[in-house]
């Protein structure tokens, strides 16, 4: 159905943890917004090659409580937030507020003994795989993927 608008879907990722996903959205008919990410971030570069709308701040700050502000009407607008597992440190904090105020699905999952923005999802798991399937077929889970 071309006359079907596209559902919406923000990420939330960083540090390349979100490249696969970022890169998987890309194949399916959504329109995707990320961020906030740090400019030049490895997620940031690939989503703005990608042709995505991607929400940055200047490299090497703190995530500021205005950059932050500005991804929540991506986030509020959003059919779906997926959460990349993002490490998180004093520098991005504001990133698991973000988490936590929002219905959302993390996706993916590295080894770490830092936390991520998964431990701040509380839903139940699955896989990359699943998540395109239940994109595809206009599903919007309450899930998170460690």
């Amino acid at each position: 159905d071309e006359d079907k608008p596209r559902k919406h879907i923000h990420v939330i990722a960083g540090a390349g943890a979100g490249s696969e996903l970022l890169t998987a959205l890309y194949q399916l008919p959504v329109h995707v917004t990320v961020g906030p990410l740090e400019e030049h971030d490895p997620d940031a570069v690939l989503a703005k090659q990608l042709g995505m709308h991607v929400l940055t701040y200047s490299s090497f700050e703190a995530l500021s409580e205005h950059a932050a502000a500005a991804a929540k009407p991506f986030i509020d607008q959003a059919d779906l937030i997926i959460a990349a597992p993002v490490p998180i440190g004093s520098a991005n904090e504001r990133l698991a507020e973000l988490v936590q105020s929002a219905t959302i699905m993390a996706a993916g999952s590295i080894e770490t003994s830092q936390r991520t923005l998964a431990d701040y999802v509380q839903r139940p798991a699955a896989s990359l795989d699943q998540l395109k399937q239940m994109i595809e077929e206009e599903k919007t889970p309450e899930l998170s993927l460690r």
